[in-house]
């Protein structure tokens, strides 16, 4: 599935938005972009690594999770979420993470 086929248009320009309200990089080289409403065709989660760190606001960031939620999704998102917390809270798992090759090694660190 391509990426285009996941989002609505708009989606980019409403995560823009949500930028400029507050920064979505949270520390421990984390940001979770996401739009200010649901705007996703499909729940889903983009996850993006960088070889380096970037500068974002006023932290560094090296692995992005790109967040799109449906509007009036009946899945239950709380797991997604405490793994989230878990990874931002854990600079051990964010380095997992973005030293990971293979999916396998991604889903060991994302799916304890």
């Amino acid at each position: 599935m391509k990426k285009r086929d996941l989002i609505h248009s708009g989606f980019i320009d409403s995560v823009e938005e949500r930028e400029q309200h507050a920064s979505t990089a949270y520390g421990n080289l984390v940001a979770i972009p996401h739009p200010v409403m649901p705007l996703a065709k499909q729940t889903f989660i983009y996850m993006i690594t960088m070889e380096k760190p970037i500068a974002w606001d006023d932290k560094e960031v090296q692995i992005v999770f790109c967040l799109g939620l449906k509007k009036n999704t009946t899945i239950n998102l709380e797991k997604m979420y405490q793994n989230l917390t878990d990874i931002i809270n854990d600079y051990t798992k964010v380095l997992k993470l973005i030293e990971a090759d293979t999916e396998e090694q991604f889903h060991k660190v994302f799916s304890p």
